[in-house]
């Protein structure tokens, strides 16, 4: 535990001193900046074209490099003399005055009425004499009543093709009425914004005076094509 304690102490001391770099960057970055706040005079910024990091950052390294595998030390081992009693009967009832045993004392429900007779007789030396006469009905395995002398109904191939014979929809107005619709309009859907009336502010160019802005910085830009309101884009219709 005292090794564990010591490398957590030595990386705790190690991330105080980089934040304590981090602080003297900053108040070194907010010293400049109190240096030229409120000044006239334009002044041009140059930044770092790459960042401020070493090629190759540093690999994060374990608190725990280098420490010993604590499966590899050795630990006592005790052996235990004593055994347990062997389990009578009478250690099972002094069990029980103690631990309470959950007896399931609901009766059990009966078992469902089978569907069909039964087991099968012995005396059956055939499949057909499980059936019922003249149908296809296993009472052994379900009981029906059925008469067996009105006869079995038989359809034929027609008939249960005119049972299953699914009868399609109409076809929609889009294709049975294509002639009789008229060509629509399509819709418009693309944002066009309006500019509206633009108050004008007469102004001169020049503004002395003005806290916070530079007043020796001059210069001259094409402005180009305005951009509000946005020009609307030409898209290709769809055929």
């Amino acid at each position: 535990s005292g090794d564990i304690f010591s490398r957590i102490s030595q990386r705790v001391e190690l991330s105080r001193r980089q934040l304590q770099a981090i602080g003297e960057r900053v108040s070194l970055a907010q010293a400049k900046i109190e240096k030229i706040k409120g000044s006239k005079k334009a002044i041009k910024v140059f930044s770092s074209a790459k960042y401020p990091a070493p090629e190759r950052l540093q690999e994060y390294g374990s608190i725990f490099t280098g420490a010993q595998d604590p499966g590899l030390q050795r630990r006592p081992r005790h052996r235990i003399q004593s055994k347990h009693r062997p389990l009578d009967e009478w250690a099972l009832q002094e069990k029980l005055k103690y631990f309470p045993v959950c007896v399931n004392t609901k009766p059990e429900p009966e078992d469902e009425a089978e569907e069909g007779l039964g087991g099968l007789p012995s005396n059956i030396s055939s499949v057909s004499s499980l059936l019922l006469f003249n149908t296809t009905e296993n009472l052994y395995k379900k009981y029906v009543f059925l008469d067996p002398l009105a006869g079995a109904v038989t359809k034929t191939n027609v008939m249960l093709g005119a049972e299953t014979e699914e009868k399609l929809f109409d076809a929609p107005l889009s294709i049975s009425k294509r002639e009789q619709l008229e060509q629509q309009v399509p819709e418009n859907y693309f944002y066009v914004p309006d500019l509206g009336q633009v108050p004008e502010i007469d102004v001169p160019s020049y503004l002395p005076d003005l806290p916070g802005i530079a007043d020796d910085l001059m210069y001259s830009a094409d402005l180009g094509p305005g951009i509000a309101p946005s020009a609307p884009g030409t898209m290709p219709e769809l055929p």
